[in-house]
């Protein structure tokens, strides 16, 4: 069994600093409703990510560390183990096309696979894949509090 949800939206920022904000996965509950937690080990090849509510309590005590996967490129991939398969969760930087150099669009691709589908969706998929919306307009707003965000251009 398998699951698949993908969004994306532009946002108007420093790629730089939007890539900053992407690849600290430790610092993704700052704008990301669906976790409440999440610590990368010393070497940042895996992270413990805590969904937010009740689901996280159990996921802190019973769940292995996520891997971590970057392409300096503009695209992160977080794989959470699960007995049987996985969730995965890819962001990623794209130019958008037809727009200036200054819009980039965040896509993110949310994934689970194998026999805990229903579990691992409620759980962890659902709320980031739901969250998108909200979670974009945080972090837009984390970008411009570190001046990372730029103002969108007078109508002419």
């Amino acid at each position: 069994m398998s699951w698949h949800r993908e969004s994306s939206a532009l946002l108007r920022v420093d790629r730089a600093a939007l890539w900053a904000a992407i690849r600290d996965v430790g610092g993704w509950p700052q704008w990301c409703g669906g976790l409440s937690d999440a610590r990368p080990s010393s070497d940042g090849a895996a992270v413990d990510l805590v969904p937010s509510g009740l689901v996280g309590a159990v996921h802190r005590r019973t769940a292995p560390a996520a891997l971590v996967l970057r392409d300096e490129s503009g695209r992160i991939v977080v794989e959470q183990p699960q007995p049987g398969g996985c969730t995965r969760v890819t962001l990623s930087i794209e130019a958008d096309d037809g727009r200036d150099d200054e819009v980039w669009r965040l896509r993110q691709v949310v994934e689970v696979e194998g026999p805990l589908v229903l579990l691992a969706q409620r759980g962890l998929a659902l709320p980031l894949a739901r969250g998108f919306p909200d979670d974009v307009m945080r972090l837009n707003a984390l970008l411009a509090a570190q001046g990372g965000a730029r103002p969108a251009p007078d109508p002419a």
